[in-house]
């Protein structure tokens, strides 16, 4: 894609997030919500904050929030993962949709709501910002400031949000299991499951931008390389746990809906999983969670992450229809040990640079006394 049409298009995005804080801004309904968050989740008169370590949220726009609100979810949630306690400012043009989507289980973690950073009474803070400070107030010791736009340029110090695992996935704790997870038997060679209709995944974004195969073609060649099981039910899908597949599985997305309680440990039934891209960026929940759990991602898009995914160290990479078709016969020729390890080597890399506490404490020892935080490097192949 040209660089006119790409700033074209993330400019229409970004024009449209400006509009969607101004309505925030103005809204009679944001401003009640804004009042309750107050009025629910004021520190007392007089009550003392506390000990720390404390995040002091100070964002203005919607800008954070991603698809449904999932980014600014994970966000928040990674800190509190790591014991961090969570004061956030009611800035209207963020907090006004709280209670929207995936934004909404916020509302459900620990939080102290206060008027404005002054306001903040504690000690030991970071503070998580769009606008940043040249000073920090009292009782301040660092600064992240959020950048959601542009690529991401790790030459200049940026350090890249980790794409997370599915914002219902952390909420739920599901993530709390994956010692026993990366134990189950693998009885299944290879599994996709989610959408992947043609009409969505097919896109001009994929092909020109990024120049890969979209997640329609991918699951069509690998069906079309190994002997494919279509369940078309979840009963069905509960039936294969109990088998061995040398092939693939691959469950029609509207017969066989896996729950999301359920989620991690079906993808903890399979050696590989065909981590193909998404809509208009390739980077997806799914390749996270197979990680996760020690399922060896068979991906194209290996650069994506910070660092970057190693062919035959901690996953399988392919570059085009003709090496995909090659990688799935290497695939239906490796032994089941071989795909142990290069899981393990995958749950090793997710502990290490995408686990909530382990990403965090990474920014604890940066000594940095500021910090450029991109939420969205995953747009666009970082800069050479």
């Amino acid at each position: 894609m040209g660089s006119l049409e790409y700033d074209l298009r993330h400019g229409l995005k970004n024009l449209d997030q400006v509009l969607r804080t101004v309505r925030l801004r103005f809204s009679r309904r944001s401003a009640s919500l804004t009042r309750r968050l107050l009025e629910k989740h004021a520190m007392p008169p007089g009550q003392d904050w506390g000990p720390g370590p404390w995040l002091v949220v100070d964002l203005h726009t919607t800008r954070p929030d991603g698809q449904q609100g999932r980014r600014a979810y994970a966000l928040l949630a990674y800190f509190v993962r790591a014991g961090y306690r969570v004061a956030l400012v009611a800035n209207r043009g963020f907090v006004g949709n709280i209670d929207r989507k995936l934004k909404r289980p916020l509302l459900e973690h620990p939080m102290t709501v206060i008027e404005d950073v002054g306001a903040f009474g504690g000690d030991d803070a970071t503070l998580l910002t769009d606008r940043p400070r040249r000073t920090l107030p009292p009782g301040f010791r660092r600064q992240i400031v959020v950048k959601t736009s542009g690529p991401f340029e790790p030459a200049r110090g940026q350090v890249a949000f980790p794409f997370a695992l599915h914002p219902t996935t952390l909420h739920l704790g599901m993530d709390s299991d994956l010692e026993r997870l990366r134990e189950m038997p693998r009885r299944w060679r290879v599994f996709f499951s989610g959408a992947c209709s043609k009409a969505s995944y097919d896109t001009h974004w994929i092909r020109r931008e990024f120049g890969m195969v979209p997640r329609s073609r991918v699951l069509e060649i690998i069906s079309e390389e190994l002997p494919t099981e279509f369940p078309a039910s979840a009963d069905e899908v509960e039936d294969l746990l109990t088998r061995e597949v040398s092939g693939f599985v691959w469950p029609p997305e509207s017969a066989a809906a896996i729950a999301p309680e359920r989620w991690l440990e079906v993808v903890a039934h399979a050696a590989v999983f065909a981590a193909a891209p998404g809509v208009s960026y390739p980077m997806c929940h799914n390749i996270i969670e197979a990680m996760a759990v020690g399922t060896v991602p068979l991906t194209e898009y290996p650069e994506q992450f910070d660092p970057p995914l190693r062919h035959s160290e901690n996953c399988l990479t392919y570059s085009g229809e003709d090496e995909l078709r090659s990688r799935i016969r290497e695939i239906e020729q490796m032994t089941p040990t071989g795909l142990t390890s290069l899981g393990r080597a995958a749950a090793e890399y997710y502990d290490a640079h995408i686990a909530p506490e382990a990403f965090v404490r990474s920014l604890e020892t940066d000594p940095r006394p500021t910090l450029v935080l991109h939420l969205k490097g995953y747009e666009r192949p970082p800069l050479a």
